[in-house]
């Protein structure tokens, strides 16, 4: 009998010991799944923008007329919902320095009830196992970034006249080709959980390469550096749109 009882014993002290071990096991794997997990996450940085803005109008006709006069004279011209009236954005900006500088000149100057509108793209976060595609994915997010800086310098070279017309078409079209060229070569290999961030920035690509099409083309109005401005604040827009919608 007491044989018996030691034998028990033996092998509840068993049973035990292979459950310490198992749940030692377990731990270990979960540990290395989130060491793993944290390596494919990654961020896309909060972005702000400063939008110089002109007007309170109460109807879009009456913001479209005075977006009209602002393209004449060079801005933007880009007719906004604000609140509940409508305003006009003359140019928009990566920083306040620059943005409070035009929005005093313009009240001062030109007596435009000028003000700034700050709007940021939100952080996006997304996750894969595969860290270089997530990388290469955050790339095409701020690439871009890139364009919005390169389009305000083109406005500005030409109307001091640091590249002539001609000169910035050129570059227009290059820029639009590096953006079909990414389309073409790399938006591939994303699936599952990435695909829809893939997906939606294609389409960002995509709008914002008419933009420049038809930039060239003055399409918005009859001076280039105004439709360069006016692009730049429309694909911003579209930028933090996307950017909020898969945030």
């Amino acid at each position: 009998m007491a044989k018996r009882y030691q034998r028990t014993i033996y092998w509840r002290k068993i049973v035990i010991l292979i459950m310490i071990l198992s749940m030692i096991v377990c731990t270990t794997i979960l540990l290395v799944s989130i060491f793993r997990r944290s390596e494919g996450n990654l961020a896309i940085s909060s972005r702000q923008f400063h939008f110089v803005i002109v007007g309170e109008y109460e109807t879009l006709q009456a913001a479209n007329s005075s977006a009209n006069e602002i393209k004449q004279a060079g801005g933007a011209g880009y007719t906004m919902v604000d609140g509940d009236t409508f305003s006009v954005v003359v140019a928009v900006f990566n920083n306040s320095l620059d943005a409070n500088s035009v929005s005093q000149n313009l009240r001062q100057n030109e007596g435009l009830l000028a003000r700034v509108r700050v709007i940021e793209a939100p952080q996006l976060r997304f996750f894969s196992h595969d860290e270089n595609l997530v990388r290469r994915l955050a790339n095409l997010f701020n690439y871009p970034l890139e364009l919005f800086t390169t389009l305000s310098r083109h406005s500005i070279d030409i109307d001091s006249g640091n590249i002539t017309e001609s000169h910035a078409v050129i570059l227009l079209e290059q820029m639009r080709t590096n953006l079909s060229n990414k389309i073409m070569h790399e938006f591939s290999g994303f699936c599952d959980n990435l695909r829809i961030y893939s997906l939606r920035l294609t389409e960002f690509y995509l709008h914002f390469s008419t933009l420049i099409q038809q930039a060239i083309n003055l399409h918005f109005s009859n001076c280039l550096p105004s439709n360069l401005r006016y692009i730049t604040v429309s694909s911003i827009l579209n930028y933090i749109s996307m950017m909020r919608q898969l945030s």
